[in-house]
Order: structure tokens, then C-alpha cells, then sequence
């Protein structure tokens, strides 16, 4: 309870809309007004048993600094702060006086006073100037006047000296207490506030990191809405750029013009000094590095670069381009590499751009790109895309021109037919006995297949050794027909006894790598097992078919029965 009537004077005449140095201010006036009604309490204790005669003026003092209290709290908080400033040396004045002749000094007294001097530092605050400076003024005189203030109240009866010994002890002890809770306050309300303060600044230091986070975000999202526009702008370009290109493609279906054309609008649209386009000539069933790679068409290209028009596949930058696929972009251009000639003279360009036109995963032509100025990644995001169109345009050209030329052969061998129709319809009569002959022919293959003892076979060189061709023997053997085997339903070692894929599979192996490497027959013994299981053993002789590029393919041959190894399995269960 105590704690809380205490807190409630402290903050007596404070408002949450007073800036935090009154509110200080006001603080220290409430402290010192209740210091000085104790103090005064107490001297009005000592005074009513050794100097009867201050009782007046010591009650007078405390209920002085009541009214302090009463200031503030009714909102007068400047006339409080004025009075507090100046009431200590009125009041410790007119208590000298009393206490002493008009000619007499106590010093503890006056030591007293000067503290007081300074107490307007304590209450007002320093933008109050007029009143502080006032105050402290005021203060000096009434000490400086002390003489003319004891004339104004004489006494009747002096102190006695043993009395006067002790005030001298009660004003110093005072003076002491007063000026050390003067400090104690002032170091306690000042630390306290520089607590608040440093909280304050925490939290505005905070603030400023929020809003630093918030103007990065904003400067962020501007860059990002700055990248967007550009973005925006270089894909308007490219649309654009793409859009005339298509319109040139549309007039013209010769390359070399197409080409020249071409080459001129990328140096004039991508600012660059050089263009040459090149195109691939290749067979379809011909492996990439036998592509030859022509120059179609060139802007600005000096003479001494273009002597050699045809490249192959992997020679220079561009056949290393063709082989992979990738564009290449250089700030350091080998020397001599090329240059640009202008009636001014010759000039080694800085930055070099070669970039395949890929359509279908296969590259149909290559651009080159030389520049004095750096080449930014959206131009060559603009080729990149450009060469799926031009890629598309210089296949359909390549393919109406074929097509033309095979519309030549076929009218010409056309006229050929008809010369020679007259000599087939007089072959025709020779044909179909031909075909009587051919016949015949198939009847006795197909009797001899039937009645050979074995099985033909052509087969894959693969794991299972499928059956491209097997002689219907087959079905004898294994109880499966000859189709099965050759529309892959049923694989040869799929009929495998059991004892025979233990001990065949590896032989095979060494057999097969063996014949393929010196292009020999190899024969094998072994067991075929028919769907009703019988076990049937086998002699097997082949031989590996190569291709055009020398890879085994294929394999040929016959199996019969084992005749022997039958007839001693005979012997042997007898």
C-alpha cells in the first residue's frame, strides 16, 4: 500500500503526451517536495525540544512543499517546478533568520543554501531558459542577502550554545542528505530514462531495420519489375525480329539469295559487323562426321576469310559447333581469325558467335557472328530460336529441290518406260515361263526342306538368337513350327535340354567370339528337349553373315540329328 500512495505522488502532475524530459522533471519536483517535508517533519521534532520558537516556520516550510504536490496535481506543473527551484533558500533564509542575530552567520546553514543555489537544474529544463536562469539568480541573492533578511525577523531569545551545536550537526547532516539524494535522484531518474532511451533507440533502430528490409524488398521488387520490363522488351524484339525473317523467307526459295538476304538483316538488326550463314550437306544414312558444311551467303566478310567456302564436320569453330550442338561465344578472337576492310582500312573484330540452326535434334546450317561490341545473351537467344525457322525453311528448299530434280528423272524415265513397254509386253511371254520355271523351283525347295534330315536356319546375332528363316525340320525336333521360331514366339534356347544349358551357354560364348573373329563355320553338339519332353541330341554347324561395315549380323547353318550320340544312349540303356 505504502509502495503505491508513494508511486502515485512520484508521478503526480505526469501525462502520457509530455515529452519524457518534463515528465523527468516533474519526477525529480515530487521527490524533492516530499524529501523536503520530511526533512522539515523532522526538524519541527528537534525544534519542539530545543528551539521552540521554529516550530512555526518548519510547519510552515512542509506545508510550503504540500503545495508543490498540489500544483502538479491539478496540472499547474510549471509554477510547481518554479517554486520548488526557489522555495529551499527561502526557506532555509528565513529559518537562519530565526535562528540567528541580524549579524551572525551558521555556516552549516549557509552551506545549505548554496547547495540550493542549484536546485533550478534539478526542476526546470535547460529549453526553459528564462525561468531557470531566474531562478538561480534569485537563489544567489536571497544568499547574498542573508544579513538583511535576519534584520526582517529579530529574535528575543538566543539559541543556546548546546543547541546551536546540534542545529550546526542537524543543518550539515541535512545539507549532506539533501544534496546526496539530490544526486541519488537525478543519477537514478537519468539512468532510468537513458534505459528507456537506449529501449527507445533499440526500437527505433529496429524500426529503421524494418524499414531498410521494407526499402530493400521495394528496391527488390523494383529491379525485378526493372528485369521484367527489360525481359518483356527483349522477347518484344525477338518476336519482332522473327516476324521479318519469316516475311523474307516467304520471297525467296533459292538459298544463296535466301542466304545473303538473311545475312544482311542479322547484321543490321543485331548490330553486328559480320554474318556468314553455312549449310549441311549430308546424306541421310551417313554418320555426322562425313557432313560437309558450305558457305551459303555472307555480309561484310573481308576477302581473305572466304577463300576456303566448304568445311568438314569437327574443322575449325564451326565443325566443332556442328558436332555438338552447342553455340559458341568468344571475347578473345584467335588472330588473323578474320577482319572487316572499309575504304578506312582493316579491323580485327573482338567477340565471335557461332550458333547451329537445329531443327529435329539434327543441325541444318551454322551461323557466324563477328562484332566490335560485345553480343548480349538475348541476341543470341534470338538466333537460337531463329535457327528452328531457318532450319525448317532451308530443309523444305533442299526438299522441293530434290523434289524437282526427281520429277525430271521420273518424266524422263517415264519416256524410257514407254520406249521400253513395247519390249516388256515382247519379254512377257518369256516372263511367265520364267515364273513357271521359279515355280517349279519353290515346289522342289519347299520337298527338299521337308525331306532333308536336318534344319536350316538364319538367325540374329543376339542373346536369344532369334530366327529370321528355320526349315520346318524344326517342328519335328521340338514340337514346335517353324513360324513360332521366326515370329520370335519361341527362341532355340528356349528348346535347350537342361544338361545343355548348363554346359552349352558358355561354350557358345567362346565358339562365337572364336568364329567371329576368324570368319569360320563352328560346330556344336548338344540336346534339343521337345514340348512332350523327349530329349533329342543334335550335331549344329554355322557360320557369322558380316555387313557392309564389317559387324556380324547374322548367323547361318543346319542342325541334324546325333545319330551316334542316339544310338549309344541306345547301346547304353540295353
Amino acid at each position: 500500500m505504502n509502495r503505491s500512495i508513494f508511486s502515485v505522488l512520484i508521478n503526480l502532475g505526469i501525462e502520457d503526451d509530455q515529452d519524457s524530459n518534463l515528465q523527468l522533471k516533474l519526477k525529480l519536483t515530487n521527490l524533492l517536495a516530499l524529501t523536503m517535508m520530511l526533512v522539515l517533519g523532522f526538524y519541527t521534532i528537534v525544534s519542539a525540544f530545543l528551539i521552540p520558537h521554529l516550530i512555526t516556520a518548519t510547519i510552515f516550510g512542509a506545508l510550503a512543499y504540500s503545495i508543490i504536490l498540489i500544483f502538479n496535481y491539478i496540472g499547474a506543473t510549471n509554477t510547481s517546478r518554479i517554486i520548488i527551484s526557489i522555495l529551499p533558500s527561502v526557506v532555509t533564509a528565513l529559518l537562519h533568520a530565526l535562528m540567528t542575530d541580524k549579524d551572525e552567520y551558521l555556516l552549516s546553514v549557509m552551506a545549505f543554501q548554496i547547495v540550493t543555489i542549484f536546485l533550478p537544474l534539478l526542476a526546470l529544463r535547460p529549453a526553459e531558459r528564462f525561468s531557470l536562469v531566474s531562478a538561480i539568480l534569485l537563489n544567489i541573492i536571497i544568499y547574498f542577502n542573508y544579513q538583511s533578511i535576519n534584520n526582517i525577523f529579530p529574535i528575543d531569545n538566543p539559541i543556546q550554545e548546546t543547541a546551536l551545536g546540534l542545529i550546526h550537526v542537524l543543518v550539515s547532516l541535512g545539507s549532506f542528505a539533501f544534496l546526496g539524494l539530490s544526486i541519488y535522484y537525478e543519477q537514478n531518474f537519468f539512468a532510468s530514462e537513458s534505459l528507456k532511451t537506449k529501449a527507445l533507440l533499440a526500437d527505433l533502430e529496429e524500426e529503421n531495420k524494418r524499414s531498410q528490409e521494407r526499402e530493400d524488398a521495394l528496391n527488390r521488387s523494383m529491379a525485378e519489375l526493372e528485369d521484367s520490363r527489360k525481359i518483356e522488351k527483349q522477347n518484344n524484339w525477338i518476336t519482332e525480329g522473327i516476324a521479318k525473317v519469316t516475311e523474307l523467307l516467304r520471297q525467296s526459295d533459292d538459298t544463296e539469295t535466301l542466304s545473303k538476304e538473311i545475312s544482311k538483316f542479322t547484321a543490321d538488326y543485331l548490330d553486328v559487323n559480320q554474318v556468314g550463314i553455312y549449310l549441311v550437306e549430308i546424306e541421310d544414312d551417313e554418320p555426322v562426321k562425313k557432313a560437309k558444311i558450305n558457305l551459303a551467303g555472307s555480309y561484310a566478310y573481308s576477302k581473305e576469310k572466304r577463300l576456303k567456302k566448304e568445311l568438314m564436320a569437327g574443322e575449325g569453330i564451326v565443325g566443332q559447333v556442328y558436332l555438338e550442338k552447342k553455340y559458341v561465344y568468344l571475347d578473345e578472337i584467335p588472330h588473323n581469325y578474320w577482319s572487316i576492310t572499309s575504304g578506312m582500312g582493316s579491323a580485327q573484330p573482338k567477340y565471335l558467335l557461332v550458333v547451329p540452326m537445329i531443327l529435329d535434334q539434327k543441325v541444318e546450317g551454322i551461323y557466324e557472328i563477328a562484332s566490335f561490341h560485345p553480343i548480349e545473351d538475348y541476341k543470341i537467344r534470338f538466333l537460337q530460336r531463329l535457327g528452328e525457322s531457318l532450319g525448317a525453311s532451308y530443309k523444305t528448299i533442299r526438299i522441293n529441290a530434290t523434289t524437282k530434280e526427281l520429277l525430271a528423272a521420273s518424266q524422263e524415265q517415264a519416256e524410257e518406260m514407254r520406249a521400253q513397254e513395247e519390249e516388256m509386253r515382247q519379254n512377257y511371254e518369256e516372263l511367265e515361263a520364267t515364273q513357271e520355271q521359279m515355280n517349279r523351283l519353290k515346289n522342289d525347295t519347299d520337298a527338299l526342306f521337308l525331306n532333308i534330315p536336318g534344319v536350316l536356319y538364319k538367325c540374329k546375332n543376339d542373346e536369344n538368337f532369334t530366327m529370321e528363316f528355320i526349315s520346318p525340320g524344326i517342328f519335328e525336333l521340338t514340337g514346335y513350327r517353324a513360324e513360332e521360331f521366326m515370329a520370335g514366339e519361341v527362341h532355340l534356347t528356349d528348346v535347350f535340354s537342361e544338361d545343355t544349358k548348363k554346359y552349352l551357354i558358355k561354350e557358345i560364348d567362346e565358339k562365337v567370339a572364336w568364329a567371329l573373329e576368324n570368319n569360320a563355320y563352328i560346330s556344336f553338339k548338344y540336346s534339343l528337349q521337345h514340348k512332350n519332353g523327349k530329349i533329342t541330341p543334335v550335331i549344329e554347324k554355322g557360320k557369322p553373315i558380316y555387313n557392309q561395315q564389317g559387324e556380324a549380323t547374322h548367323f547361318e547353318g543346319i542342325f541334324v540329328r546325333d545319330d551316334d550320340a542316339i544310338e549309344s544312349e541306345q547301346n547304353n540303356g540295353k
